[in-house]
């Protein structure tokens, strides 16, 4: 994969069942320390970040071909990064490069991303993109995430 040919789209409806079955995958759900959510909560969360003006939500694309996602998310006073790279992409440069392409389109700072630490190709992606560690924490299960230590990182 040539990192150079990724592009980004706006997310539309049409890519949520894609999406979907995406985060899925259960080898990404323990690397991220999440748990897989139900078409239905997957949905709903999605309608939400596409209604909402504040939300910077791209498809990683080649051609047609949908890659992953990726989303800055304004949480109160704070923007996130956050991704989702589909299983057979990973290792071939798709993170690194759609997190340097968000950061260019994305330009008030600080950004923040939180990644757990049994996550070091996330970690990699982050750091070599500037951002830097400020705290590591352990984080309580959720119905969202699974308990585990998380390190929270900061882009000035």
């Amino acid at each position: 994969m040539n990192a150079e040919l990724i592009q980004f789209r706006p997310v539309v409806r049409g890519d949520l069942r894609t999406l979907y079955v995406m985060q899925q995958d259960e080898a990404g759900n323990q690397l991220a320390g999440t748990k897989t959510r139900s078409w239905e909560a997957f949905a709903a969360r999605w309608e939400a970040v596409l209604i909402d003006p504040r939300v910077t939500a791209r498809a990683i694309v080649v051609g047609a071909e949908i890659l992953g996602a990726i989303n800055v998310i304004p949480d109160e006073s704070c923007l996130w990064l956050g991704y989702w790279i589909d299983r057979q992409y990973w290792g071939r440069g798709v993170a690194s490069a759609a997190v340097r392409l968000m950061l260019r389109e994305v330009t008030p700072r600080p950004i923040f991303a939180r990644v757990a630490t049994h996550n070091p190709a996330s970690l990699r992606v982050l750091k070599r993109n500037g951002f830097v560690e400020i705290e590591r924490q352990y984080r309580a299960a959720t119905e969202r995430f699974v308990a585990c230590e998380v390190i929270t990182l900061r882009l000035v």
